[in-house]
């Protein structure tokens, strides 16, 4: 979705800003670190769940309530972990027009190839 005038205005004057008040924090942001970060971040975080989900398996067996408790933390950890993990890779892929000349048609998204294999078996059962 493209911004508007007035709102592109508004994020480039943020921008600015945000240069001028904290150079640092701005290279930071512009280099990519912090996306390259998210997924160390990610999988220690999944690592952590997943040690949390085994220690309260093992806890379960004398303290049950705060087995239980460790261990659906540990897999609430898991999920989160798997989930900036996935959207961190999701966000780091090259938009799929780069490599087209600008007058070609946008390529067919996967959910709309699916549909179209999927109705064309129907309409292969109908004849």
């Amino acid at each position: 979705m493209a911004l508007s005038e007035c709102e592109q205005r508004k994020l480039d004057e943020i921008e600015r800003s945000l240069h001028s008040d904290d150079p640092a924090l701005a290279t930071i942001l512009d280099s990519g670190v912090v996306r390259r970060h998210r997924r160390v971040v990610a999988v220690l975080i999944f690592v952590g769940g997943l040690v949390a989900l085994m220690g309260g398996a093992v806890a379960a067996l004398s303290l049950p309530l705060r087995g239980v408790v460790m261990s659906v933390l540990g897999f609430v950890a898991m999920g989160v972990g798997a989930g900036l993990y996935v959207s961190g890779r999701a966000r780091t892929r090259p938009p799929a027009e780069a490599g087209r000349g600008a007058g070609s048609p946008p390529a067919p998204s996967w959910r709309a190839r699916m549909e179209e294999r999927f109705q064309s078996r129907f309409d292969d059962l109908g004849r």
